[in-house]
């Protein structure tokens, strides 16, 4: 009897081992490899935001800027519900005190699409309060980022934001044209964080 409880011991240990092996190695390829969110109602047309900068930080310290609530309440909005994986949330509230977890001035509802640690990023986004009706779901809009140490100064990162999926008409016009100034601001608000943080 004890033997065939040492055998089935053994096979239980031998078990466990195979799936915290295998579990490694999924989370290895994980990291490596982002892992996508459904596109389902995205698709890119003949027109994209896509801004190019260099900020005054390492890339990992800009990365974490943009996926925790504490790093983006310093530049991007003033609150937010962040979860760090496909299909988690991505919101941005940008007047939650006089309307908090407001559906208008905010992102509420969009999804975190994929993420590559310190790399990339990519995050559905909606429309301002005058186009609000063009949020159908799936929201058709998203912003990809990227993150690139400079190969002769490390401590610098070229960040490029793309924003994808606008479509013709007047209020898609009018949102394109708005959010051309609102990334360049929202940079602009990042490039003084990030030099703040290297002058301390």
């Amino acid at each position: 009897m004890s033997r065939q409880n040492n055998k089935i011991k053994m096979k239980v240990t031998v078990t466990i081992s195979l799936f915290l092996f295998v579990l490694n190695l999924v989370g290895i390829a994980a990291d490596s490899q982002p892992i996508r969110f459904t596109m389902e109602g995205k698709k890119k047309t003949d027109r994209s935001i896509v801004l190019n900068f260099v900020v005054d930080a390492a890339s990992d310290e800009v990365f974490k800027l943009w996926t925790t609530v504490e790093g983006t309440k310093k530049f991007f909005g003033a609150d937010a519900v962040i979860t760090p994986r496909p299909g988690g949330a991505y919101e941005i509230y940008f007047l939650p005190r006089t309307e908090p977890r407001s559906d208008i001035n905010s992102t509420k509802g969009a999804k975190l699409m994929w993420m590559k640690k310190g790399r990339e990023l990519a995050f559905e986004w909606t429309m301002p309060p005058f186009a609000s009706e063009l949020n159908r779901k799936p929201l058709p809009t998203w912003v990809e980022v990227s993150f690139q140490s400079l190969a002769n100064n490390p401590g610098k990162t070229h960040i490029c934001v793309a924003h994808h999926g606008f479509k013709r008409g007047a209020k898609w016009d009018k949102a394109y044209e708005f959010f051309v100034r609102g990334w360049a601001s929202i940079l602009y608000r990042l490039d003084r964080l990030c030099s703040g943080m290297t002058s301390k």
